[in-house]
């Protein structure tokens, strides 16, 4: 049986061209009963592929992008954001353990957490010994239920107040006591010593 001959379509008007032409003389030839054509393999190059189709240079830049994008070295494709990451890190690495020991020498000196420093800090700080709630909670960086739990361990110990606001029902106060002021004067020094070992001169 004689072998079956398959035309090889390829793009470009030049390369059907070729391929209708090897077609045309290959059913001559099987009629005439003469020589016929060999068959297209896999390796011979095609008579011409002149596509300039503009989608298809579009997929074609595409691909080579993303070819040389993967085969760069990691390094160079994480260069962009590597230095944020890293710089992100040193920061959380510094303030979890600024924070664990402030922890530990406010709690064990002066029975205050950080939080509760912070409160009464800003509070001292205040001209008048009082702050809204709401400016406090921005302040401390805390929400303002995390906010009132801290205020409530302080008022028990008698160390602040909570009062209404005069003009504004619906406005807190929170107030510093004279116990309150005293032991933050006496926790402050303590407070300030461990940023110094801690954080050191920068």
């Amino acid at each position: 049986m004689d072998d079956l001959l398959l035309p090889v379509p390829v793009v470009g008007r030049k390369g059907v061209g070729g391929d209708r032409v090897r077609f045309d003389s290959a059913e001559r030839g099987r009629r005439d009963g003469g020589p016929q054509p060999a068959a297209r393999q896999a390796h011979d190059e095609p008579d011409g592929i002149t596509c300039t189709h503009i989608g298809c240079i579009g997929i074609y830049c595409r691909c080579m992008c993303v070819l040389w994008w993967c085969n760069l070295p990691a390094v160079m494709r994480g260069s962009a954001d590597s230095a944020h990451v890293a710089e992100w890190r040193g920061l959380a690495d510094r303030y979890a353990r600024c924070n664990s020991a402030l922890e530990r020498a406010l709690g064990e000196e002066h029975e205050l957490g950080v939080s509760e420093f912070e409160v009464l800090e800003r509070l001292a700080s205040a001209d008048d010994d009082r702050r809204r709630v709401q400016e406090l909670a921005a302040d401390v960086h805390l929400s303002q239920s995390a906010l009132s739990r801290v205020v409530a361990r302080l008022e028990r110990r008698g160390l602040v107040l909570r009062c209404m606001c005069p003009d504004d029902r619906r406005g807190i106060f929170v107030d510093v006591t004279d116990e309150g002021r005293s032991r933050y004067a006496a926790a402050r020094p303590t407070h300030r010593r461990v940023l110094a070992e801690v954080l050191g001169d920068g």
